[in-house]
Formats: structure tokens, C-alpha cells, sequence
């Protein structure tokens, strides 16, 4: 278990240094808070799009999964359809993928995703399942339709226990085209 969980930290970010190397060609801005955390707006005052959004997906199932969108019919229309394969669904989906950490730092709220979940152990559920961890960073993904400050980074850093400069925030609103 301890290297599955090692691979779903090293691959949520690998996807989240990938969005950054690449933030102009997929929508994003990338900005270091106050503190050293590396923020990336995947979508909710950047535009974001489609790419950024399979990549978002990826880095929530910690890497351990894939994620393809490509074109389905819909009768005379046709929509983009999301197709999600992951091998390890206990680690990826519980452990890093569903959105279950509450994140409430002053007038901030968002919803919480990624292996960072898994550091922090904030939920029942890591008393359930031994989906617990280490790593030296953290990366969360943060439903909002806000960006955090460098007050949300400090306070993730804090509970995964690791340097806030090791910390990186992916936000995107639920109505953009990454969320």
C-alpha cells in the first residue's frame, strides 16, 4: 500500500507540474502565494480548457488513473464525453480523487480533492481505511469558485505537514471547463 501511495502523490504532481509547464497553451495561470506556495487557476478567473481539465482529472486520481475526452454522438449532435480508467479505484478514488476534505479558512470555502486528502487523514474515512500517508508535498485540488490566499496555503500546509513551498493549489470553479 505504502507505494501505491507513494506513486498517487509522485503522479498528481507530475499532472500538476505538466499544467504549469504548459499554462499558456491550456488556459492556466500559475503564481507562487505569499509563503511559496505555487497556485494554479485551472478555471475560475483563467479560462481554462478541455486539456486542463483531463489534466486536473488525472492529478485528482493521484496519477493512478486516465482520463480521455473525446467526441460522442448525441442523436444528430454530438458532446464530449469523459471515459475514466483507474487500477487502483481504493487509493485513487477514496484516497485522493473524492472531493472530502472541507477547506474553511476565513470567508474561503472550497472542496477538497486530491492526494493531499490522504496527508492531512482529515476525514472518518481515513479511520476506516488505512489510506493514510507521507510525502514532502502536497498537491489539492480545490472546487471554488474563489482563488485561495497564501492563509489556505499556510493552512494546508500545516495539516499535510509539509513546507508550505511544497504546497500547490489547482482551483477551478464547477461551471469552468477544467471543473
Amino acid at each position: 500500500m505504502k507505494a501505491i501511495l507513494e506513486r498517487m502523490h509522485a503522479g498528481a504532481q507530475h499532472r500538476a507540474d505538466a499544467l504549469a509547464a504548459d499554462a499558456a497553451g491550456l488556459g492556466v495561470d500559475v503564481s507562487r502565494l505569499q509563503g511559496g506556495a505555487r497556485l494554479i487557476d485551472a478555471g475560475v478567473r483563467a479560462p481554462g480548457s478541455i486539456e486542463a481539465g483531463r489534466l486536473y482529472a488525472e492529478c485528482c486520481l493521484g496519477g493512478l488513473g486516465r482520463v480521455a475526452v473525446d467526441p460522442a454522438p448525441l442523436g444528430r449532435a454530438g458532446i464530449l464525453e469523459a471515459r475514466v480508467s483507474v487500477g487502483q479505484p481504493l487509493v485513487a478514488c477514496m484516497a485522493s480523487q473524492y472531493a472530502g476534505w472541507k477547506i474553511q479558512v476565513g470567508k474561503f470555502f472550497a472542496m477538497g480533492s486530491g492526494p493531499a486528502r490522504s496527508l492531512a487523514a482529515a476525514e472518518p474515512l481515513f479511520q476506516k481505511y488505512a489510506l493514510g500517508s507521507r510525502a514532502d508535498s502536497a498537491v489539492l485540488l480545490l472546487e471554488s469558485g474563489a482563488l485561495p490566499g497564501a492563509e489556505v496555503a499556510a493552512h494546508v500546509a500545516d495539516r499535510c505537514g509539509v513546507a508550505p513551498e511544497r504546497v500547490t493549489l489547482i482551483a477551478a470553479s464547477t461551471g469552468s471547463l477544467a471543473g
